[in-house]
């Protein structure tokens, strides 16, 4: 599947129904409580106004109508900072994360950003941001340690 499929739409999260698909993605792959019906709405009209505000927001990938990705957007001072890149891991390897990149950046360049600043992990999305022309400045360690 190549990003320009007609199989693949992106959506910004204005409704409350791409806000639950979000939802339902991101505590697919990230883990978490699914949020209920009023947050959701809350999220819907937080990301009508940044996105009518020219600061960014939530994009939602459909395959066939289903709900199969999300990332975000924050654009301040001429820099767009793409975050939280997410795709079901039956989706992965299909393009999803490529248009999702490619959604935001369109994003951010109409709204006059020049620059682009995203983080990767090394073996998932790290790839496909080179590819698509980002440059790797260092590398970030993260620690875990379970509680439980």
């Amino acid at each position: 599947m190549e990003p320009g499929s007609a199989e693949l739409r992106l959506r910004w999260r204005t409704t409350p129904e791409i806000a639950r698909d979000a939802n339902t993605v991101g505590v697919t792959v990230f883990g978490g409580d699914r949020a209920d019906d009023d947050v959701l709405a809350q999220r819907a009209a937080a990301n009508r106004d940044t996105l009518a505000a020219g600061t960014g927001g939530v994009v939602v990938a459909y395959f066939g109508g289903a709900p199969v990705a999300l990332a975000g957007i924050r654009l301040a001072g001429g820099v767009a900072r793409l975050w939280g890149g997410a795709v079901l891991e039956a989706y992965r390897g299909r393009g999803v994360y490529r248009a999702l990149v490619a959604g935001r950046l369109s994003y951010a360049a109409e709204r006059g950003a020049t620059m682009a600043l995203t983080r990767g992990r090394v073996t998932t999305s790290s790839p496909i941001l080179r590819r698509v022309g980002f440059v790797s400045y260092g590398r970030e360690r993260t620690y875990r340690l379970p509680l439980t």
